[in-house]
């Protein structure tokens, strides 16, 4: 198997070094893996898989979409995280295990992670290309702005409803009225959150339309 184009994802998990239940973080960390390969598996080139005890990489067939896999992450792991995406060529031979090739779009994912690391940011792209890169990291930076001052309440309605359920089975589901709903999507600008990562799939559309083969 041999595409023109990678991407790969490699997230770090913040002062992990720090937490005192490191078997139920690795636990953890290892249940949110399965869950995620199990998931996207159509969308996945190659599993992500546990590196260097803290971290997990994979490789996906598209940039598309790359944000609910991070987002599932997010869900699915309590310990925050960063991530660098790099997008490029490999050198090596393919293989379903990224511990086994190496290549720029593995130096670009590292350094992207370096760069979210160094910035604070929640996740970076680094694909060679200024004006793509410059344009998804503005939205993924204030998409991290914007989440960042969501409580776990509201974190859970927001999700709900980007599954496409009605205010009035969030409501139920969190024992408040649909106009409750309403005012907590409102006030932590859901519908702008929603845009931006529609917003986001649209440029990794023309990105892989227009800008692969510069790459």
């Amino acid at each position: 198997m041999w595409f023109s184009t990678y991407y790969i994802i490699t997230c770090d998990l913040i002062q992990s070094k720090k937490v005192q239940e490191r078997f139920k973080v690795q636990q953890e960390l290892k249940n949110a893996v399965n869950a995620v390969n199990e998931r996207y598996s159509n969308q996945l080139l190659c599993p992500f898989t546990l590196v260097w005890g803290d971290s997990f990489q994979g490789a996906l067939k598209s940039l598309n979409g790359f944000y609910n896999i991070l987002d599932t992450f997010e869900q699915l792991i309590s310990i925050d995280f960063r991530c660098g995406v790099g997008i490029g060529e490999i050198s090596t031979e393919f293989s379903t295990n990224t511990l086994e090739m190496d290549g720029l779009a593995f130096h670009r994912s590292q350094e992207a992670l370096n760069t979210a690391k160094k910035e604070r940011y929640y996740a970076w792209i680094s694909s060679g290309n200024t004006h793509f890169d410059r344009m998804v990291n503005t939205l993924l930076t204030l998409l991290y702005a914007i989440k960042t001052r969501w409580n776990d309440h509201q974190r859970d309605i927001i999700q709900f409803r980007r599954e496409g359920m009605t205010y009035e089975k969030i409501g139920k589901k969190k024992g408040i009225s649909k106009q409750a709903v309403a005012k907590i999507l409102k006030y932590t600008q859901s519908k702008a959150v929603f845009f931006a990562i529609e917003t986001m799939d649209d440029l990794t559309d023309i990105f892989i339309k227009h800008f692969e083969d510069d790459l």
